[in-house]
């Protein structure tokens, strides 16, 4: 079975996990599965190519990342420069996993689209055969504007590494922070309170990397106060950093998610409504801080102390998320092979 796979190759090590995670559980359902990556950027495929696809490959698999539209200036990454009636009649069984929606959507708390957006999503899903979103504030979305076949995926980064035994834990305090939506005074704050707040708990921060460029001037300012840092190499690599660490403070997405993953606690700081979605699917809403909330040390260090002291329990709740999230991805990764071997043959 000849795939194409389109993702962003980019630095950003959670979106390359994600990829990742799919083909490896594609891959324990069936050996004989090879990928073939195609960079998703805006302009990457013309009508020309698309046709050689069908030609060339058994199916097409996008994401995860944002939903398809088609809006070249606002493009979410997983644009394809095709029209949406040539999308339509690719003719090759198609699926996205793991998509959902991104800041660049919504404001104020909520989804906020124009018409023509949402109705561009709505033309590319529903020609797609399947469709897997990593949240449930997306699987709602997406049903009310009339696209029934989807199916909850939760990112496939998590599964990388994927076991259930807990491994020995650092006595480290991890965090991870972006400058989106806080600006580096943001994060000098909310380094400092964790330190701080290390330092009280006889814990050692250190602050990891996800994106080399994007996460530079945070690592500086990390250094500047004292704090280790460190640099992952690959995704598995960084899910085994998670895998020993006692805590985070997670404010990229896939930070929450690769510590899902390794069943780690943690607290996350929301610059995204996607960050509160996966939160309250793992039934930790109560452990999320808001960026207009970094300033009150108090605040920071009570959620701190409610997570260490309820550590245990966490990690047993997270433990048997991350059980369940597999079996609806392997799900998913069973409902995509059958697909593509009733369309195909192989």
């Amino acid at each position: 079975m000849r795939l194409a796979h389109f993702f962003a190759r980019t630095p950003n090590l959670g979106d390359l996990g994600s990829a990742l995670g799919i083909q490896t559980i594609l891959r324990s359902l069936r050996s004989d599965i090879r990928f073939v990556a195609f960079d998703v950027e805006a302009g990457s495929i013309g009508w020309a190519g698309a046709r050689r696809l069908a030609r060339d490959f058994d199916g097409m698999m996008v994401g995860g990342g944002g939903l398809l539209y088609n809006r070249p200036r606002h493009a979410a990454k997983f644009y394809l420069n095709i029209s949406r009636e040539r999308y339509r009649k690719l003719d090759l069984p198609k699926c996205f996993f793991g998509v959902g929606l991104n800041a660049e959507y919504g404001g104020d708390g909520r989804w906020v689209m124009s018409d023509e957006t949402r109705e561009s999503i709505h033309l590319f899903m529903e020609s797609t055969e399947l469709v897997g979103v990593r949240d449930l504030e997306t699987v709602s979305f997406l049903k009310g504007i009339g696209i029934d076949n989807v199916m909850l995926t939760p990112c496939p980064s998590m599964f990388l590494l994927y076991d259930m035994e807990a491994e020995a834990r650092d006595a480290t305090l991890a965090v991870n922070v972006t400058k989106r939506a806080i600006g580096l005074d943001g994060v000098r704050v909310l380094l400092g309170h964790v330190e701080a707040y290390a330092r009280k708990a006889g814990l050692r921060p250190v602050v990891v990397a996800h994106h080399p460029d994007e996460d530079r001037q945070c690592l500086e300012i990390a250094c500047e106060l004292g704090m280790d840092s460190f640099l992952p190499v690959s995704p598995e690599n960084l899910m085994q950093f998670y895998k020993r660490q006692h805590a985070l403070v997670g404010m990229r997405g896939h930070s929450l998610i690769y510590a899902t993953g390794a069943s780690l606690p943690m607290l996350a700081v929301s610059y995204n409504v996607k960050c509160d979605a996966h939160m309250a699917m793992v039934g930790m809403q109560d452990y999320v801080l808001q960026c207009d909330q970094l300033e009150d040390r108090q605040l920071v260090f009570s959620k701190l102390d409610s997570l260490l002291e309820n550590r245990a329990s966490l990690e047993a709740r997270l433990t048997g998320k991350k059980a369940e999230f597999y079996g609806l991805d392997r799900e998913f990764a069973r409902r995509w092979i059958s697909l593509v071997e009733s369309r195909t043959g192989v």
